[in-house]
Protein backbone atom coordinates (compact mmCIF):
# COMPACT_ATOMS: atom_id res chain seq x y z
CA UNK A 1 0.00 0.00 0.00
CA UNK A 2 0.92 3.65 -1.13
CA UNK A 3 0.26 6.70 0.68
CA UNK A 4 -0.45 9.79 -1.38
CA UNK A 5 -0.95 13.46 -1.34
CA UNK A 6 -1.56 15.86 -4.14
CA UNK A 7 -3.25 18.41 -5.12
CA UNK A 8 -6.42 17.97 -7.05
CA UNK A 9 -6.95 17.43 -10.48
CA UNK A 10 -9.49 20.58 -11.20
CA UNK A 11 -9.22 24.40 -11.07
CA UNK A 12 -11.34 25.58 -8.08
CA UNK A 13 -13.64 27.90 -9.71
CA UNK A 14 -16.12 28.97 -7.36
CA UNK A 15 -18.57 26.39 -9.07
CA UNK A 16 -16.74 23.52 -9.81
CA UNK A 17 -17.74 20.66 -7.17
CA UNK A 18 -16.19 17.19 -8.67
CA UNK A 19 -12.35 16.47 -8.14
CA UNK A 20 -9.82 14.02 -9.36
CA UNK A 21 -7.09 12.28 -7.85
CA UNK A 22 -4.27 10.74 -10.63
CA UNK A 23 -4.51 7.56 -9.69
CA UNK A 24 -7.97 5.51 -8.25
CA UNK A 25 -7.97 5.13 -4.34
CA UNK A 26 -8.73 2.71 -2.08
CA UNK A 27 -12.34 3.07 -0.69
CA UNK A 28 -12.91 4.89 2.66
CA UNK A 29 -8.95 5.89 2.64
CA UNK A 30 -9.69 9.43 1.16
CA UNK A 31 -8.87 12.81 3.23
CA UNK A 32 -9.76 16.11 1.86
CA UNK A 33 -8.60 19.24 2.73
CA UNK A 34 -9.24 22.64 1.91
CA UNK A 35 -6.59 25.41 2.16
CA UNK A 36 -4.44 23.55 4.58
CA UNK A 37 -7.50 22.14 6.86
CA UNK A 38 -8.96 18.95 6.85
CA UNK A 39 -12.39 18.92 5.92
CA UNK A 40 -14.78 16.54 7.10
CA UNK A 41 -16.71 14.06 5.15
CA UNK A 42 -20.05 14.09 7.98
CA UNK A 43 -20.49 17.58 7.76
CA UNK A 44 -22.51 20.26 5.71
CA UNK A 45 -19.85 21.32 4.03
CA UNK A 46 -17.89 18.27 3.72
CA UNK A 47 -17.48 16.28 0.69
CA UNK A 48 -18.23 12.46 -0.75
CA UNK A 49 -15.88 9.59 -2.06
CA UNK A 50 -17.72 8.81 -5.48
CA UNK A 51 -15.59 5.80 -6.26
CA UNK A 52 -12.54 5.01 -8.67
CA UNK A 53 -10.74 8.57 -8.65
CA UNK A 54 -13.91 11.28 -7.69
CA UNK A 55 -14.98 13.34 -5.01
CA UNK A 56 -17.84 16.08 -4.71
CA UNK A 57 -17.25 18.27 -2.32
CA UNK A 58 -20.76 19.33 -0.82
CA UNK A 59 -19.54 23.27 -1.58
CA UNK A 60 -17.92 24.38 -4.50
CA UNK A 61 -14.27 26.13 -3.67
CA UNK A 62 -13.45 29.80 -4.76
CA UNK A 63 -10.76 30.77 -6.94
CA UNK A 64 -7.51 30.35 -5.38
CA UNK A 65 -8.69 27.90 -2.76
CA UNK A 66 -6.03 24.99 -2.58
CA UNK A 67 -7.72 21.69 -2.47
CA UNK A 68 -5.43 18.63 -1.62
CA UNK A 69 -6.33 15.11 -1.28
CA UNK A 70 -4.66 12.37 0.96
CA UNK A 71 -5.35 8.43 -0.09
CA UNK A 72 -4.06 5.20 0.15
CA UNK A 73 -3.78 3.07 -3.40
CA UNK A 74 -2.97 -0.45 -3.68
Amino acid sequence: MRTIIEPAVGTPNGTRTIFETRTAYLPGSVKVFLNGFVMRADYADGWTELGGRKIQLKEAPQIRDVVQIFYLVA
